[in-house]
């Protein structure tokens, strides 16, 4: 082989290292996919809605509420815009705790959230 066709060889594999370093970095650049900062909750008891931080640390539901009672329950949006306490999570509540004219405790629809939801930390 001459010297010449070395140094082109040498070239054009530089050219695909560099090409295949973009291609990477262009690929991972956005991060992977978004992760939500909070969580919409619900007070079983009185139907106020917190949108609680996610944090490190794993939580015990129900969540404390402001005032320290164990109430708060995660809700998700259905498909007809209803809040809704998704099944695995009904079940982490006494079903004593649950206000019926605020939750319906069997399907976990939320009857009347009170509020736009409350930043808690």
């Amino acid at each position: 082989m001459s010297k010449d066709t070395l140094v082109k060889g040498g070239v054009i594999a530089a050219a695909v290292l560099l090409v295949g370093a973009y291609v990477v970095w262009w690929a991972g650049r956005s991060g992977g996919p978004a992760i939500a900062d909070t969580v919409l909750m619900v007070d079983i008891r009185d139907g106020t809605l917190y949108a609680k931080k996610v944090g490190d640390r794993g939580w015990v539901l129900p969540a404390p509420n402001p005032d320290g009672e164990r109430t708060l329950l995660p809700v998700s949006e259905a498909e007809d815009g209803r809040l809704v306490i998704p099944a695995r999570y009904r079940s982490s509540a006494n079903p004593e705790l649950y206000n019926p004219e605020v939750v319906d405790a069997e399907s976990g629809i939320v009857i009347s959230p009170t509020n736009k939801p409350i930043p808690l930390g």
